[in-house]
């Protein structure tokens, strides 16, 4: 598997929606893709969090960013 550092900025509308749930939510989608979670960060300056995630390939990644990060986060 490879390591990627995934950093993300809240929009205003995401903002709003902050809970818990929908972290486990993202975190199951990592999960479910065959990934896993090493840590995640809140952050201070121009992104809000990162991920570092091990996942199983490039195009896994892509898939992540595209589809479930972006419903999450302004990325």
């Amino acid at each position: 598997m490879t390591t990627y550092f995934m950093f993300g900025k809240y929009s205003p509308e995401a903002i709003k929606g902050i809970s818990s749930e929908r972290t486990k939510k993202a975190n199951d989608a990592i999960l479910k893709l065959g990934g896993e979670i090493v840590a995640q960060y809140a952050l201070l300056g121009d992104k809000d969090l990162v991920f570092i995630v091990n996942l199983p390939g490039v195009n896994l990644m892509k898939f992540f960013h595209r589809n479930i990060g972006a419903i999450y986060l302004k990325i």
